[in-house]
């Protein structure tokens, strides 16, 4: 849960809770860990009454549900040294102790086609690649491909 995700998701305009309390910004939160947060009420009277709301509860309530995100699964394979095959050249493999998990990892071209990569985790869902080459850009020495330098990782259905 972000910041921003929180703002708009707590007290959303058009609804009865947002008519009560506000819309909040991402600066009106701070988030302490990744289960708690503190969030600045307009007024302490404003706050005395979100800690008692029915309204804010059922809120609360329904930001703190995740969807199951799945992703597939597979055992790495590794060489056992040995060759087989009709003719004695394929090498042979076997499963290895370590499972990979389809989504965990930007694809192999994005790794060969760069030098180096960072891995940005707990992202805005609203984040953009061209918000993420807008901020990198000023510690690049050459303009930022945007379509070639950020992927995003998703599971199965696409979600980050």
């Amino acid at each position: 849960l972000t910041p921003t995700l929180m703002a708009t998701s707590l007290f959303p305009s058009g609804t009865e809770v947002g008519a009560v309390y506000g819309t909040m910004s991402s600066r009106d939160i701070v988030m302490l860990s990744p289960n708690s947060a503190v969030i600045g009420m307009q007024s302490a009277e404003a706050a005395e009454n979100a800690i008692s709301s029915a309204l804010v509860k059922e809120r609360l309530a329904e930001i703190g549900q995740h969807q199951i995100r799945y992703s597939k699964a597979r055992r790495e394979l590794g060489y056992t040294g040995t060759h087989g095959g009709p003719d004695g050249t394929e090498p042979l493999r076997k499963l290895g102790s370590k499972l990979i998990v389809d989504g965990d990892m930007p694809t192999k071209a994005l790794f060969t086609s760069h030098a180096s990569t960072l891995f940005l985790r707990n992202l805005d869902p609203t984040v953009t690649k061209q918000d993420i080459a807008e901020y990198f850009q000023p510690f690049c020495s050459v303009a930022r491909d945007v379509q070639g330098s950020a992927e995003f990782v998703t599971c199965r259905e696409g979600l980050p």
